[in-house]
């Protein structure tokens, strides 16, 4: 009973490691290359978040390097994006103490970035990838 048990736990075992890696993956919508710089008051910003949220659809998001320049990713490191429209979100974060709680347990951050580029609701950044390449943007930010 033990011997019938175990080769059946090792077939169990053995479809997940097997089969499953493969399901799932085909019935992903096709990404496109990517890639951006951010400038803010005509220098590029290093460290910054760039977020790419769809009306419908996974988001893509990347991180500015010390040139600005981001590269999307969706699903796996430096895929690109689905074709469609997108509203842009760029946020860069720094580390803030506050001066009323120095000793505060809470790790806080500040957005050293205009506030309006943090919020769907009112960001003025909209994007368009396409599938022909390449999709190079520039992001320019203004106070």
């Amino acid at each position: 009973m033990k011997n019938v048990l175990a080769k059946k736990t090792f077939l169990g075992l053995w479809l997940l490691l097997v089969v499953l890696p493969g399901c799932g993956g085909s019935d992903r919508p096709k990404t496109y290359p990517a890639t951006g710089k951010v400038i803010y008051r005509g220098q590029p910003v290093p460290d910054a978040e760039v977020t790419f949220v769809p009306t419908k659809g996974p988001m893509a998001s990347g991180k500015t390097d010390a040139q600005g320049q981001f590269q999307l990713s969706t699903f796996s490191p430096n895929d690109g994006a689905v074709a469609g429209e997108y509203t842009v979100l760029v946020v860069k974060k720094e580390k803030y103490v506050d001066p009323r709680a120095p000793s505060s347990p809470y790790e806080m951050y500040r957005n050293l970035l205009p506030a309006r580029y943090s919020s769907l609701q009112t960001s003025p950044l909209k994007a368009t990838i396409k599938p022909e390449s390449p999709n190079q943007l520039t992001l320019e930010l203004t106070d």
